[in-house]
């Protein structure tokens, strides 16, 4: 305990901290809270979540309105077979017109890479070999100098120290929902 008060936090404190606005570990199901499209299940054994999308694309989400500066954090995992030509996964941000992606893009068609996309269409993107295994992925939203960044890295490697990729998301918008999703044969998320 710091002695800066919850609201503090949440809302960047004197010392400008940021605060938990969502949590889900996948710790116990809770897949009913979440918007969901198409097949999706909560896998007990490892704690985490299945988008199952059979050639197709599947998604979880979660309403909360996001109208401050912040940073979004998830696990995406790269399946090591029966990889698709076109699949990927994401960390999202929505606002139900305009929906960004964090996307790693790892199929057997597509140039390895990490990409900012808008509705499915690259607005920037890092080249780099995209191995199998767990991702880390970072969303940082900053209202104030109209700016969505990223960065992403294989748990075996360190965080990388700077952004890899960065957007202008427009002055008005904001987020009103966060989730995952995949295009694909489907894969796991955290």
């Amino acid at each position: 305990y710091t002695g800066v008060p919850v609201l503090g936090w949440q809302q960047g404190g004197p010392h400008n901290h940021r605060g938990l606005i969502q949590g889900d570990w996948f710790y116990t199901d809770t897949l009913a809270s979440y918007n969901v499209m198409n097949p999706v299940s909560w896998n007990s054994a490892s704690s985490d979540v299945t988008l199952d999308g059979n050639a197709s694309s599947s998604s979880i989400s979660i309403a909360n309105t996001v109208t401050r500066s912040c940073t979004i954090r998830g696990s995406l995992y790269v399946p090591d077979s029966q990889v698709g030509i076109l699949d990927t996964v994401s960390l999202t941000l929505s606002n139900g017109t305009d929906d960004w992606w964090g996307t790693i893009e790892y199929g057997s068609g597509l140039t390895p890479q990490f990409s900012l996309m808008l509705n499915g269409s690259s607005q920037d993107t890092f080249v780099t070999t995209i191995d199998s295994g767990w991702y880390s992925v970072v969303l940082d939203v900053d209202y104030e100098n109209d700016t969505l960044r990223m960065k992403a890295w294989h748990r075996t490697e360190n965080e990388p120290d700077g952004w890899q990729l960065s957007a202008s998301p427009g002055s008005s918008w904001t987020a009103d929902e966060i989730g995952f999703r995949q295009f694909g044969n489907g894969t796991q998320v955290d």
